[in-house]
């Protein structure tokens, strides 16, 4: 389960980085989309927003994401407001997307319509006889054979990445997870807790020493001051992260030293220092309480 660690620790990455841009409100109507109109419509992202392995992915590489999520057409129906709430939201699944892409990829798993095919047939079998019908009246109003709607569908890159992705999990993953009751259990219990926090956090320019103990040196001393009594709020504005509150999470949700310290912690508590794939952070509980579920049984 490296894969999934890993891909975890980078989500967290972006989540808690990403910094949203101002830009001036632009009326979608009457638009083109054009490559002019798309960067104009985007300018909510960096130029550069993410690095995996030696690749970086730039904001071009986002708008033609967006635009295989949205098409072209829904891309002028947006407007700089609506784009930068749907930002962070495509952000995380470009990213996503394109770790699993990876990990399947070290696993002799590519996109390809034979795959995109097969998935599609799958999925086909595990239809009712009313969704069928469903799909026949849809079939019948574009006038469309059954033939020509499954080429179209498995010609689309989109869908064979996702056929790709699915392909991967399905073989390469989930045959490998062996579950015990006491794991079920364990999870249903877990699930119950939520919790909210706010914290600090300290980034270094680089992963070299020099800059790491910098960072960490940095995160002690406001943390030496915090436990002198100054306030942890007055130290927000001194975080690398844009936001520092985070809202209402469970277990599973953060990089696991962010998440063991945060539901460790009694309300209004303020952690020690705590070292994540990010940098330092130091972090303050600000609320925990049990969700009732339904019972086990």
């Amino acid at each position: 389960m490296k894969h999934i660690k890993n891909i975890i620790a980078i989500i967290f990455t972006i989540c808690m980085t990403l910094v949203i841009l101002h830009a001036p409100s632009l009326k979608a109507q009457d638009k083109t989309c054009s490559d002019e109109y798309l960067k104009n419509l985007w300018t909510c992202v960096p130029e550069k927003i993410f690095t995996i392995g030696d690749k970086t992915y730039t904001q071009d590489d986002f708008i033609r994401y967006a635009v295989s999520k949205y098409n072209s057409v829904m891309m002028t129906m947006i407007d700089q407001e609506k784009a930068k709430k749907l930002a962070p939201g495509l952000l995380k699944e470009m990213l996503e997307t394109e770790i699993l892409l990876l990990c399947a990829a070290e696993d002799g798993v590519t996109p390809s319509k034979d795959l995109a095919l097969k998935e599609m047939d799958a999925q086909l079998k595990k239809m009712n006889k009313i969704e069928k019908e469903n799909l026949n009246q849809f079939l019948k109003k574009k006038n469309k054979t059954f033939e020509e709607y499954k080429k179209e569908i498995c010609s689309k890159k989109s869908n064979q990445i996702q056929a790709a992705i699915n392909y991967w999990i399905k073989n390469f993953v989930n045959t490998k997870v062996k579950l015990t009751d006491k794991d079920v259990r364990d999870y249903y219990e877990s699930c119950a807790d939520m919790v909210t926090t706010s914290h600090i956090q300290i980034k270094p320019d680089s992963q070299s020493p020099a800059d790491l103990l910098k960072a960490k040196k940095k995160a002690e001393a406001i943390k030496k001051k915090i436990s002198a009594g100054e306030d942890f709020e007055k130290f927000i504005d001194e975080s690398s992260c844009n936001n520092s509150n985070i809202e209402e999470f469970g277990r599973g949700e953060m990089v696991k030293s962010y998440e063991d310290a945060a539901f460790n912690l009694k309300k209004n508590e303020v952690s020690d220092i705590i070292k994540t794939p990010l940098g330092y952070y130091i972090i303050k509980l600000k609320s925990k309480k049990t969700v009732k579920q339904p019972p086990f049984d």
